[in-house]
This record gives C-alpha cells, sequence and structure tokens, in this order.
C-alpha cells in the first residue's frame, strides 16, 4: 500500500503507507518524486516525541512538527535519483508517529505521508500448572 499526494504539479508517492512494527527493528520509508523536486526534506509528527529533531510547522496540518536529522545508528537519510529515503534504526516506543516527506519543487512544495506504529515485544510464557494435593488426617 503506498499513499501518494499532489501538492506542487508534481507526484510524491510513499512506500509503505502504514507500518506496524515492534520495538528493536527498523523500517525504511521511501519517497518517490516526480524529475521537478528540488530538495526533500523529512519530518515527523510524533505520538511521544521524537530525538533529534528541531520543532517546525507542518505543511500538512499547521501543527508542530519536529524536523529529522541524520543521527548515526538511528536516522539515516538516502537518495538515489528521484527515490529519497529515510531509514529508522533500533525502532522504540518514541518513533511512533506520522512521518512527512516534503519535496520542494519548482512549482512550490509537496507531501507524502505515512503513518509508524511501534509496539512493545511480548513473550508469551506458558507454564504448567502446579499440582497441589491436600491430605487429611483423622484423629
Amino acid at each position: 500500500m503506498t499513499s501518494a499526494c499532489v501538492g506542487f504539479s508534481g507526484f510524491i508517492e510513499i512506500n509503505p503507507a502504514n507500518v506496524t512494527a515492534v520495538v528493536g527493528e527498523n523500517v525504511t520509508f521511501d519517497c518517490i518524486t516526480d524529475s521537478t523536486v528540488g530538495s526533500v526534506q523529512w519530518q515527523v509528527e510524533p505520538e511521544f516525541g521524537v530525538n533529534g529533531s528541531d520543532a517546525a510547522t507542518s505543511i500538512c496540518s499547521g501543527s508542530n512538527v519536529l524536523l529529522l536529522k541524520p543521527i548515526p545508528g538511528k536516522y539515516e537519510f538516502t537518495s538515489d535519483a528521484n527515490t529519497h529515503s529515510l531509514s529508522i534504526r533500533n525502532l522504540s516506543l518514541n518513533d511512533s508517529g506520522t512521518y512527512v516527506c516534503v519535496a520542494n519543487g519548482t512549482h512550490g512544495p509537496g507531501k507524502g505521508c505515512s503513518q509508524l506504529v511501534v509496539s512493545r515485544k511480548y513473550r508469551l510464557i506458558l507454564q504448567t500448572p502446579v499440582a497441589f494435593h491436600s491430605a487429611f488426617f483423622f484423629i
């Protein structure tokens, strides 16, 4: 599933559109744009808060968002032709939120969004019940 937006007489597509992951996993979002894009910036509208960011105003909603910066071992940005990727390593609960790819083209900004939900790892431990024996003593 993809998330696509038209916002500047160009095209932006985010793959995948929605992700559910577990604490400790890695995830990569690809922002695919047309050839009119000059620069791409990644933002997040956090559910709980994100490290390595600066506050800004979302082009999408006008609400406060965080501008993501590269952090070794956490946030990595790569670009190849018209694909601009954000990789998030070692997910934590604080990484949950809406990730926004903002592309600035010759006709203004456009955006694509993807929702990330991070949940805890749970281990199911099955134990056999301990048998209790009752003894009756008669005197």
